[in-house]
Parts: structure tokens; C-alpha cells; sequence
């Protein structure tokens, strides 16, 4: 198959040179949308699988020190304008990572001590409150501090080296439950680039994983994102 690249209004025109019967057209798709200004870069976005929310988590305030969660409802925007919605998660560093599961509309996020989830269900109004409620926080050990993918049968797994971390969603306590502290003892902040008695960081030292899983044919991969495909249910990394 011969294929003819023209240039045309900043895209591609494709022109089959070929008689073949299996020449294919090839064409280039855009979409722009306009979204709100943020106090700086995220780190890391997720969509749903879905499309219900799209969530992103970056560093604002001074110097960047302090955590956010922004994220987008999807199903109530209009045709060419993104609102979203930044909250603190409550996390005593900024996170690196995000991830979505749809199923149990929870949003994940980590930093280097902890992995937070929060629901984008609607309450009993049905409405989505503005804050997303904290459900979940486990605790990374500060060893697993890679990326997070949302497992089937309600898991959830972060990257150490040479290492997977996994959590059974339905073995962890909630703060919806449990109204105290999840974990034992308080979190450290010795490491925490936040101002000293910053009230916004919850405290909990949160759940241990509750099983490891080695990455048999490469100890020494430190992965840098981990993807789970579907339908096949393999973790890419």
C-alpha cells in the first residue's frame, strides 16, 4: 500500500497512490475544550473508564507545597467549557499519582506515605457534594511509591521496586465508619514539605497492605506507570 501525505488547514489529507482494493483513508480527528486556570501544572490526570469524571492532582499554594484534587464531572458540562473543582486532600505531601474506579466511583491519590480515596457517588439527594468525601486511606510504608492502578474485584495496587502493593477495598475501614483515626498511632510529618501545624493534613497513618506481589522476572523495575488492560485483564507497566 503506497499512501500520499498532503498538508492541509495545519492537518493531513491522505491520497492513495495504489489501485489495491485495501487502501485505506486515513483522517485526523481535533477537539479543543476551555477549562478554568489552575495554580500550576498537574502531575498526573485520570479519566474514568467511563468518562464519568476527569480528576487530576498537582501542588499549589506558596512554593507548591500543598496538595490538590481537581476534577470534572463530565456528564454536567457544556459542549465547550470544562467547571471543575479543587479540594485539599488532606495529604501531608504533594501527590504524584491518581487513579479512578469506576465501578465503586472512587478517585485514589498518593503521595510518598499514603494512598487517599475519595467518592464521586451522589449522595442521598442526589447530588454530588463539591468536597468529595474521604473513604480510604493506606498506608505506602514509603516503600511503595510508584504509580497506582485499580485492580478487578475491588483492589487497588502501587508500585514499589521489583514490587506490587495490593489493598482489598473491602477489608479497609472507612472514615464513614470508623470516626477516629485509620491505622495505628499518628502519621509522621517528618518529611512533609507542608507549613508546620498545617491543620488541613488528616492524621491517619492508614491501612498496611494486605498482600505483596514480586515482580518475578524484574526485581529491579521501578515502574513508572501502570495500566490495566481490558479486556485481557493484564497489568501493563
Amino acid at each position: 500500500l503506497a499512501t500520499r501525505l498532503s498538508r492541509f488547514r495545519g492537518g493531513f489529507a491522505p491520497s492513495a497512490t495504489s489501485t489495491s482494493p485495501l487502501a485505506h483513508a486515513m483522517s485526523e480527528a481535533r477537539a479543543q475544550l476551555t477549562v478554568e486556570m489552575l495554580s500550576s501544572p498537574p502531575f498526573d490526570m485520570t479519566l474514568s473508564s467511563c468518562g464519568t469524571v476527569l480528576a487530576s492532582t498537582g501542588g499549589g499554594g506558596w512554593k507548591g507545597r500543598d496538595p490538590f484534587l481537581h476534577y470534572y464531572v463530565l456528564d454536567d458540562q457544556s459542549t465547550d467549557y470544562l467547571e471543575g473543582v479543587t479540594m485539599d486532600p488532606g495529604l501531608s505531601n504533594v501527590a504524584h499519582h491518581i487513579a479512578t474506579d469506576e465501578s465503586r466511583k472512587l478517585i485514589f491519590l498518593a503521595d510518598d506515605d499514603r494512598i487517599k480515596s475519595f467518592s464521586y457517588a451522589p449522595n442521598a439527594a442526589g447530588k454530588m457534594p463539591k468536597r468529595l468525601p474521604n473513604v480510604h486511606t493506606m498506608n505506602a510504608q514509603r516503600t511503595f511509591g510508584g504509580p497506582l492502578v485499580a485492580l478487578p474485584n475491588g483492589r487497588i495496587a502501587r508500585a514499589g521496586t521489583g514490587v506490587l502493593a495490593i489493598w482489598n477495598l473491602d477489608e479497609l475501614e472507612t472514615h464513614q465508619a470508623q470516626p477516629g483515626l485509620i491505622g495505628p498511632g499518628k502519621l509522621s510529618l517528618d518529611n512533609s514539605a507542608r507549613a508546620e501545624g498545617c491543620r488541613d493534613i488528616e492524621m491517619s497513618s492508614g491501612t498496611a497492605p494486605h498482600t505483596t506481589v514480586a515482580l518475578a522476572d524484574a526485581p529491579r523495575c521501578t515502574p513508572a506507570v501502570l495500566h490495566l488492560h481490558a479486556p485481557t485483564g493484564h497489568v501493563l507497566c
